[in-house]
């Protein structure tokens, strides 16, 4: 057994059970030396099942068995939980974390759900009832009527998916009634087609209180009158701005290009005194990063508090009752909305974001920084008391 990584995953190896190749991860945090031992201990397993001896540590014995055990869901779910408590380290699930799994894996909602399609052991669960029950978390049986999210919804049915892999896998007690015939694969995730999230737009007076926060609201402020997006914003040094000209040399991730873009009056007048102080370097060190996924991580650490200290402040939820939220990227939109409300074209919007035009603007065309300035100085000054 050859000892693999995946890039997200982590190490794994490849198994015969049953018939069928299948893999057997390690947690995506385990290191080289933990998973060549678990994999060696695995190896020892195999061999014990293959002699008709009962495996050490599952206590069944996998290769030989030729009847699949019939096992009520929430005794597999209690033997998986127990399981998880012992290995949650090596499987990359924190202790708070498997408190929150077994709390879904117990709530009142799923049992019902359980029990509305007379589902008692694993035995009665087929691959369609995999949709149907991405579909009532979706729908208002869960979530306190409410459902729940897109990324909600497959995190909760991933759990419920993880304890069923875990018992065919790793402990052998069936196959697996979520798994795609001929081959390793595992059943995958459909689709799951429900609401938008809408980013919500901020008004001035919310703007105005936000841009006063003494640890981000600088940074808000950028957002706003560059309507960069966040990690670009993030990325600016100093040196790309040329004061004289009012422009900012920025390099657009997304679009893989660079070019120059206009620089607001209010934002040139804080570069000029900040280098006339002798300031270099990242404008916004603390989220400054070469590499451009840690950037992004440390951006997150701006929007949470966004989210969860500056619009609580103000007597303001992040997300209304229909799931359409309040982030950084709604300042992005905000700031879109302001110069179209100026009468602007749609290129000169797409100018102004860094999008790539269909029409005049392309990546070979360099705008002229004075018409952006003209239009970017008619935006509404925020009244900040700072």
């Amino acid at each position: 057994m050859k000892l693999l990584k995946h890039k997200v995953k982590g190490y794994y190896i490849y198994i015969t059970h049953q018939g069928k190749v299948k893999k057997i991860y390690f947690g995506k945090h385990t290191t080289k030396e933990e998973a060549t031992l678990l994999a060696s201990e695995y190896r020892v397993q195999q061999q014990r099942a293959k002699l008709g001896l009962v495996c050490s540590d599952c206590g069944k014995n996998i290769e030989s068995k030729n009847k699949e055990e019939d096992i009520a869901i929430y005794e597999l779910f209690n033997k998986f939980l127990d399981w998880l408590k012992q290995h949650h380290k090596n499987e990359g699930v924190k202790e708070e974390q498997h408190d929150t799994i077994k709390s879904f894996l117990y709530s009142e909602p799923l049992k019902n759900w359980f029990d509305l399609n007379n589902l008692k052991n694993v035995k009665d669960i087929n691959q369609g009832h995999a949709q149907e029950l991405i579909t009532s978390l979706l729908g208002n049986g869960f979530n306190d009527g409410k459902g729940y999210s897109n990324k909600s919804a497959k995190e909760r049915f991933s759990w419920v998916k993880r304890a069923i892999d875990w018992g065919s896998f790793v402990q052998g007690l069936y196959e697996n009634p979520w798994e795609k015939s001929g081959g390793y694969k595992t059943y995958s995730l459909p689709k799951i087609k429900g609401h938008q999230k809408i980013y919500l737009k901020f008004s001035n007076e919310m703007l105005s209180h936000i841009f006063k926060d003494p640890r981000f609201g600088e940074f808000y402020q950028w957002l706003y009158y560059t309507g960069f997006r966040v990690t670009d914003l993030a990325s600016v040094k100093y040196s790309d701005i040329d004061y004289a000209r009012r422009t900012l040399f920025l390099s657009v991730s997304k679009s893989n290009y660079s070019r120059n873009f206009g620089l607001h009056q209010i934002l040139a007048n804080k570069v000029k005194l900040a280098q006339d102080m002798g300031k270099d370097g990242a404008i916004f060190p603390q989220l400054y990063h070469e590499d451009q996924t840690k950037r992004k991580n440390r951006v997150g650490t701006a929007r949470n508090h966004l989210q969860f200290r500056v619009l609580p402040r103000i007597g303001i939820k992040h997300k209304d009752v229909n799931g359409n939220v309040y982030t950084l990227h709604g300042i992005r939109g905000t700031s879109a909305q302001a110069i179209q409300g100026l009468g602007a074209s749609q290129d000169q919007i797409a100018i102004h974001l860094g999008h790539k035009s269909d029409g005049t603007v392309s990546k070979y065309v360099d705008p002229d920084p004075q018409v952006a300035n003209q239009l970017l100085d008619k935006l509404p000054t925020i009244e900040t008391g700072v």
